[in-house]
Formats: structure tokens, C-alpha cells, sequence
């Protein structure tokens, strides 16, 4: 039988769906090859792999090609699997991936499901392109979409395609024949041909049979509600996050894509806290020469260096008593955890930078400023003595005037590059798409959440 495949390829031959078990040689091959995959992306790409392993996969000829289930379970064909090449099976697993941690599977919820699928499957192998991922040749893309749209008279190219959200591209797609939202393919409306969608609908089973190629999370066996479901993966995308920043190999597509996975509100400060942790525990090591004081069967903690966090904080007349309280706060808690830190108050110009050694001297802080909102001098100034190894905190309301200066936005850039940990708090405008490398948290004053 011919049929498109679940990416939006041109038809390829193979049985679809046909009854019967998974033979176990064919389910221990898949086995041994996921694991080799894991192991192969993680000094690249550890988000992919941090991910990746968390997930539960199951092999069943119940697929066509592959797809998630309503319980965010990815399922693969293995006739379709062991078709492609091993560069296109890691291709695959990356993408039926970003369609559970982007929650595309609930969020088709609503939507005619092929025009969602397509709006998805462009976003996502646009990124993993980007990212060096081998897309193969078919699968949707800003092309695809960009041939479609132009089908209801909108001249769109693919370059603006590619700067679309789902939601942008699935208002712009045209209409489909058929009732709506449902299972298998369908020729769209005018001739145009749909592939097989890879997100489920009402229909689609919690948990198909077959044999299981990754165990995963408990979270993916145990039945929960969809608020709960994506409660749970937001946090595992937001560990691998920040796993990654703190390892430093986080490419720009893949961070903006993160970004908005993330804009579900958390509660900022648990997360300002979770960052630091995260941080230094990567200042620690654990050794045998050295038991733990505590337990002799226990290994020892030995520190390695010691590193600065830099705190650059807006004082510009745009700052109001409440934020200023609030940042100070910030700082204060830093001083818990880290005996090094050094605060630059900044508006147009950087004023001398002050020491803060212990809780005790934030109080002692003296707060210039007042005048307008320039980040680029405090930049010069840190930037020169920064090292790896070292955090970066901007606290602000993001409402800065050369933000969008190309010599700002590159030194914002270097500047993330070069540290280990950086972190942009603001309480009103986050950065632009062109400064990337930051971990971003929105401060919240309504409710005390915010957004990463």
C-alpha cells in the first residue's frame, strides 16, 4: 500500500498497520539502537538526550508510521522504522519527541487535527534542521507550508514561514474536506494531499499494544489527567533546560523553540532556585580520596574553583520601589548560597561595582541611578571580567532603549557565551529572538509566577 509518511514525505511502500506482535528479535534490535542513539546525541545535543530517555516507546504495527497517543506515548511502526537510515531513525525519534514536549498532542485538541499536525511538523523539523538534524527529503518544512498557503492567494515565502508560530501557520493553511478533526489521512480541499497525522485524536488509544522498546517516566504509565500530564512534562522540559545551559551546547533554534514551550506561568522563585542549584552542582565533585566526613562509605565533595556571580541590576528611573525591593530580595537570596557575588547598578551609564560576601551586605547596598535604560556600558564593563565558570544576573523590566542595537545584542550574545550560567529577570519585556543563550524568567508581581 502507498501512503504518505507521518512527516509529510513523498508515498513510500510498506504494509500499514497490519495485525500481529512485534517479533522480540526485531523488538531487541530497536532496543539496542535507541540506547546507541541516546548515547550518540547526548555530547551534542544532551536537552535531545536528557528527553529522549525519559520517554516511553512502544513498537506496534498498530501505527502507520509513528505517532504520540493522547498520553503522550510514542509509537513507532517497525516495518517503517527499519526502512529508513539511521541518521532518518534519529531524525524520527527527535521529532515524534519536540510533538510531546511542545504538547502538541493536547494542543490539537479543537483543531481540525492534519492542518494542526502540518502547522507542527513544519515548526519542528525547521528547528531540528537547524540544529544538524539529517531531515529527510519530503518530510513538511517551510517549502511545504509556504507552496500550501500560497494555494488561498497569500504570497508567503518560506523564509516567513519560518519565523511563524503554529498557531500563525494553522490559521493560514487552507481548508481541508472532510469533518474536522479525526484519524488517518485525508486529500485536502482543491486536490491538496494531507499526510498521515502523527497526533492523536478522540479515538486514539492511552496506551497501544506492542512491545516496549523504552520503559520511560512513570508519568507515562500511570493515567492522569491532561492539566497533570502537562504539568509534568513542563518540568522535564524545563530540567533538560537548564541541564543544558549549565553544559553550554543549547543551539539558538532549538533555545527560541524551548522558550515557547515554556510560557506556561511557574512559580518563579522555586525556579530562580532550582537554576542556582542546578549551577552549583556543577562546582562540586564527588571523590574517593577524600570520605564524606559524615559516612566513611561515602564518597567526599571536593570544590572546584571558585566562581563569581555577577549581578547587573537596572536602577533606571523606569525601576519603581517595589521592583528595586524585589531584586534586592533576589540578591539576598543568592548571598544564602554564594559567597562571591558582585553587583553593578546600571541605568545609562555603570556605576562602581560593590562586593557582597555574605547576606549581611546587601543591606549595605547603595542604589544608584534614576536616568534612562542603556545596558550596553554596564556590558563593556563586566564582559572584560567575566570568566567560564561564572553566573550572569540581569535584573530588569526589559524595557531597555539599545536592546535592539546590533552591537548591544552581540555583546548580550558573547556575554552569555562566555559564562556558564546566564540569567535575564524581568518583570515586563523579555529579549528579543536575536539575543539567545539566556535563560529567561519572567517576574510576576500578580500572584508571584512567572515564565522561563
Amino acid at each position: 500500500m502507498r501512503v504518505r509518511n507521518s512527516l509529510g514525505g513523498t508515498p513510500v511502500t510498506f504494509v500499514v498497520a497490519r495485525p500481529g506482535k512485534v517479533p522480540p528479535e526485531v523488538a531487541e534490535s530497536m532496543r539496542r539502537e535507541f540506547r546507541e542513539i541516546i548515547r550518540s546525541i547526548m555530547p551534542r545535543f544532551p536537552f535531545f538526550a536528557l528527553l529522549l530517555r525519559r520517554m516511553r516507546v512502544v513498537a506496534s504495527y498498530g501505527a502507520d508510521t509513528a505517532f504520540v497517543t493522547p498520553a503522550g506515548v510514542i509509537v513507532v511502526n517497525p516495518d517503517y522504522y527499519r526502512r529508513l537510515s539511521v541518521r532518518h531513525r534519529i531524525s524520527l525519534y527527535l521529532h515524534e519527541l519536540m510533538h510531546v514536549a511542545s504538547l502538541d498532542f493536547l494542543r490539537s485538541r479543537g483543531r481540525h487535527r492534519g492542518k494542526w499536525n502540518v502547522a507542527a511538523d513544519c515548526c519542528i523539523n525547521e528547528v531540528l534542521r537547524e540544529c544538524g538534524a539529517d531531515i529527510p527529503h519530503g518530510w513538511v518544512g517551510a517549502h511545504t507550508v509556504a507552496s500550501l498557503i500560497k494555494t488561498t492567494g497569500r504570497d508567503v515565502s518560506p523564509e516567513d514561514v519560518r519565523k511563524m508560530s503554529r498557531e500563525e501557520i494553522y490559521s493560514l493553511l487552507p481548508d481541508i474536506s472532510g469533518p474536522g478533526p479525526g484519524p488517518g489521512p485525508g486529500p485536502g480541499g482543491e486536490g491538496k494531499d494531507m499526510p498521515i497525522p502523527d497526533l492523536p485524536d478522540d479515538e486514539s488509544p492511552q496506551s497501544p499494544e506492542g512491545e516496549v522498546i523504552n520503559e520511560g517516566d512513570d508519568v507515562f504509565r500511570n493515567p492522569m489527567n491532561s492539566e497533570e500530564l502537562e504539568r509534568e512534562i513542563r518540568k522535564m522540559v524545563r530540567e533538560a533546560y537548564i541541564a543544558s545551559k549549565t553544559a553550554g551546547t543549547l543551539p539558538a533554534a532549538l533555545e527560541s523553540e524551548i522558550n515557547r514551550m515554556l510560557e506556561a506561568r511557574v512559580d518563579w522563585r522555586t525556579l530562580l532556585k532550582r537554576i542556582f542549584r542546578e549551577w552549583m552542582g556543577t562546582k562540586f565533585r564527588q571523590t574517593w580520596k577524600r570520605p564524606s566526613r559524615k559516612h566513611n562509605s561515602f564518597p567526599g565533595s571536593k570544590k572546584y574553583g571558585v566562581s563569581t556571580v555577577w549581578v547587573l541590576m537596572d536602577t533606571s528611573g523606569s525601576i519603581g520601589q517595589r521592583e528595586l525591593e524585589q531584586f534586592l530580595g533576589e540578591i539576598y537570596a543568592i548571598a544564602s548560597h554564594v559567597s562571591n557575588i558582585v553587583l553593578y547598578c546600571w541605568d545609562a551609564q555603570a556605576y562602581p561595582p560593590q562586593e557582597i560576601r555574605r547576606r549581611a551586605d546587601v543591606r549595605r547596598v547603595k542604589v544608584t541611578g534614576g536616568g534612562g535604560t542603556v545596558i550596553r556600558p554596564v556590558l563593556e564593563k563586566v564582559l572584560p571580567r567575566v570568566r567560564h565558570g561564572d553566573a550572569v544576573v540581569i535584573l530588569t523590566d526589559g524595557f531597555i532603549y539599545d536592546v535592539n542595537d546590533e552591537t548591544t545584542a552581540r555583546k548580550l550574545n558573547e556575554l552569555a557565551r562566555k559564562v556558564t550560567l546566564p540569567v535575564y529577570c524581568y518583570t515586563g519585556q523579555r529579549l528579543p529572538a536575536n539575543i539567545s543563550g539566556w535563560v529567561q524568567v519572567r517576574i510576576d508581581f500578580d500572584g508571584n509566577s512567572g515564565s522561563v
